[in-house]
């Protein structure tokens, strides 16, 4: 039998909020095929205080397609990540797509796939 740790019971577990859909904006990165790309592109979201709803990555035999969205935030963060995602040198291209609330594009419906708008082309 296990001892009950009291300290543990009286602390407070963390409440995860929950974002409406029209809050989440898309940072959409394709890059070569590196082993490094997920790594460097979440580490912005780390460095700028955000933590992403959902991450998609679709393998290609050449490339990576990520797809990763956030809550949207007043401030320029979210450019600023996506700027600093396009400097580096695996990334093809880094595209923001803002949150409805923000004055952006729909970022899609949660009931639908993340990749319903991208062909799979190879690269």
């Amino acid at each position: 039998m296990y001892a009950v740790d009291p300290v543990a019971e009286a602390r407070p577990r963390p409440q995860f909020r929950k974002a409406p859909l029209d809050r989440l904006a898309t940072l959409e990165v394709t890059a070569d095929y590196c082993p490094q790309t997920l790594m460097r592109v979440l580490d912005l979201f780390a460095r700028h205080a955000h933590v992403p709803y959902n991450i998609v990555m679709h393998r290609r035999s050449r490339s990576l397609h990520l797809l990763i969205r956030f809550e949207d935030v007043a401030d320029a963060s979210a450019e600023r990540m996506r700027e600093a995602a396009a400097a580096f040198p695996m990334v093809w291209t880094a595209k923001l797509r803002r949150a409805l609330a923000a004055g952006g594009a729909d970022p899609g419906r949660a009931d639908q796939p993340l990749f319903a708008d991208t062909q799979d082309r190879d690269r």
